[in-house]
This record gives C-alpha cells, structure tokens and sequence, in this order.
C-alpha cells in the first residue's frame, strides 16, 4: 500500500455491539446489493484476509467478518476494485494490528 495509511471509519463507529451480521442488512450497511456482498466475500476468501470466515450456516457474517467486508466496501468506493483487492489483506492486517496496539 501506499506510504501513507488509509484512513478508514470501523463498523464499530456505525453499529457498535452488534455480534452478527444477516447477509441483506450488511449489505445495506455497505451500501451494496446482495449480489455485489458476495462478490466482495469471494474477493476475501480469495485474498485470505486474516479473520474472515464466511458463517454459511446462519446466512450471514460474524462481527470480525462483517469489519472485513465493511473495511473492503469503503476501500472500493476510494479506489478501483482491482486496487481495493490488491491492498486489502494488507489493510485488514494493519488494521487489526492498529487495532489490538490501541485497544
């Protein structure tokens, strides 16, 4: 990525305390159809972004999942997708290091 970080808001500022995300109502808050969600969690499972499991069982995301797609939905609409795959495992490594660093 880029010498200077992205700086990009959590899901925890937008809906804190949720612990799963159903499909459609991630989507919404990602500002993306059905359709395109999936696109971006095949995206992730293709990267390996570290955290992300796709919860196919209950038709939806659990909370570190959700920050994954949520993180990847706000660097597509910075950055052109074949750049936003590029960079997001990267990202979300920082990300969760920054993270965890800052509590």
């Amino acid at each position: 990525m880029n010498a200077q970080k992205l700086r990009t808001s959590s899901l925890d500022e937008i809906v804190p305390a949720i612990a799963f995300f159903p499909r459609l109502q991630l989507a919404s808050l990602c500002g993306v159809g059905g359709s395109t969600l999936d696109r971006y969690r095949n995206d992730l499972i293709e990267a390996k972004v570290s955290k992300f499991e796709w919860q196919f069982y209950g038709g939806g995301y659990d909370r570190e999942s959700a920050e994954c797609m949520w993180q990847y939905a706000q660097l597509v609409k910075m950055m052109r997708l074949s750049v936003a795959k590029q960079n997001i495992k990267q990202h979300m490594e920082e990300f969760w290091y920054d993270r965890e660093k800052n509590g």
